[in-house]
């Protein structure tokens, strides 16, 4: 779901004051979600590469390893999300979110704070830790967004959802990572591990609140909803049902009973796709954009530290500058749909552009 896009409906529109338990459950898991994501993106090169010593070689192919798992994983997330949502009690995706979520913020996020020297090599633990939490994200996104259209009853909702989610998290993620900043010390990872156990702590809070907000919600009717529905559906109509999802198909029991659904969904999103051209090309745009916001998560710590110094900065205006610059994406968010869908939402009441339109 887009929500940059709804931001011309969300102007003046005139949704119940307050927050109700939709804005409030995905509140929630935003900011649980959104909290074990910024320490980890901030501090595990500098975990590895300066607390545990991960030598240059082993670091660059530990993430050229994990480069190519972060690009197939989308995909395969969906797959395996519509799979087992369509084994679900009515379809719902809320388990998924509620099990997902827990193991994410506790087993993906703890996972690389202490080093398992005993159990596995250093690099062994490096490529997990990147995959582990990076897997656990991209499900949980993907069930997130299509839970989002399940519930949400139309284009406004989302959108406020949106504007919600943004303006809490200008609050929240500053402040976490201040605190990740002030309590990190390579020579010393007591109070960051400390930390990371307390965020992990309210994170799993946080999401079994919003999973049993979202669990009180009544489906909507928008054709996305999977499972017994879906099933009663391709029985009654001796076919396929209506159902799709973002990730194409939903799989469900069909006429190849010799066949999982795992397997089915992968055919039916891969199949039509390898076939275009477009398709691979998107896939390769996909892959470069995700090595950019990779690149740039892993290493604007290590960048900040080695550039600022030299003009004078000190290690506490370092953690001030990269923290309120977490700001960013969620103030461009709320200042491209106050002034620029107005603008766009001024000018489309204008008549006299209206008519030149309409004379077109």
């Amino acid at each position: 779901v887009s929500l940059e896009l709804c931001g011309i409906e969300m102007l003046g529109s005139g949704t119940a004051a307050g927050v109700g338990r939709l804005e409030l459950a995905f509140v929630l898991l935003t900011l649980s979600t959104g909290a074990v994501n910024l320490l980890f993106s901030t501090f595990h090169v500098e975990l590895f590469r300066t607390v545990y010593g991960l030598d240059a070689v082993h670091f660059a192919t530990g993430h050229a390893i994990y480069a190519c798992w972060n690009t197939a994983n989308d995909l395969f997330s969906g797959v395996v999300a519509d799979s087992l949502a369509a084994r679900q009690a009515g379809g719902s995706r809320v388990p998924l979110v509620r099990v997902a979520g827990l193991l994410w913020v506790t087993v993906g996020f703890l996972f690389p704070w202490w080093r398992w020297g005993a159990l596995m090599p250093l690099p062994v633990q490096f490529v997990m830790a990147l995959s582990l939490f990076d897997g656990f994200y991209s499900f949980v996104a993907i069930v997130e967004g299509a839970l989002l259209a399940e519930v949400a009853p139309d284009t406004i909702a989302r959108a406020r959802v949106g504007r919600l989610n943004s303006l809490s998290a200008m609050v929240v993620f500053p402040l976490v990572s201040r605190l990740g900043f002030a309590s990190w010390d390579a020579n010393d990872l007591g109070a960051f591990r400390q930390l990371a156990l307390c965020v992990s702590c309210l994170a799993a809070v946080g999401i079994i609140l919003g999973a049993a907000l979202l669990q009180r919600l009544p489906l909507a009717q928008s054709g996305l909803r999977v499972g017994a529905d879906h099933d009663r559906g391709t029985r009654r109509t001796g076919g396929q049902g209506k159902s799709a999802s973002r990730y194409g198909q939903l799989p469900t029991k069909r006429q190849d009973e010799g066949t999982s659904a795992l397997k089915l969904g992968c055919r039916e999103v891969l199949g039509p796709g390898l076939g275009h051209k477009n398709f691979v090309r998107f896939c390769c745009m996909d892959a470069l954009l995700e090595a950019e916001n990779v690149f740039w998560n892993s290493f604007r710590l290590t960048f900040a530290n080695a550039l600022l110094p030299g003009l004078g900065w000190n290690q506490r205006r370092i953690s001030d500058l990269l923290s309120v610059s977490l700001t960013y994406p969620y103030d461009r968010m709320l200042c491209f749909r106050r002034f620029v869908y107005g603008a766009i939402d001024g000018l489309g009441r204008c008549d006299w552009i209206s008519s030149g339109f309409d004379s077109r």
